[in-house]
């Protein structure tokens, strides 16, 4: 499936964030653990397109749904990657 390259660009952009913290956010714990685990197995990159595979995923959910984004089930669904 292709994706927007301006979509992938945001949503990488969104999980860099999420990695490293912002102005505006702190690091996310969950994320990290995600990536520590994965990192070493697939390299940078690769462990990111897992991540934001996940948060593109809970995105579509909440708006197909016309929900909030849920965290919970975010952070629930990162810990299953491997």
């Amino acid at each position: 499936m292709d994706i927007d390259p301006r979509l992938k660009n945001t949503i990488m952009h969104v999980i860099d964030n999420q990695l490293n913290g912002s102005e505006q956010n702190l690091p996310l714990a969950y994320v990290k653990l995600a990536f520590n685990r994965l990192e070493p197995k697939y390299g940078p990159e690769e462990a990111k397109k897992k991540i934001a595979a996940v948060f593109f995923n809970e995105m579509y959910l909440a708006e197909k749904d016309g929900t909030e984004f849920n965290e919970a089930r975010y952070k629930e669904e990162l810990e299953k990657l491997q």
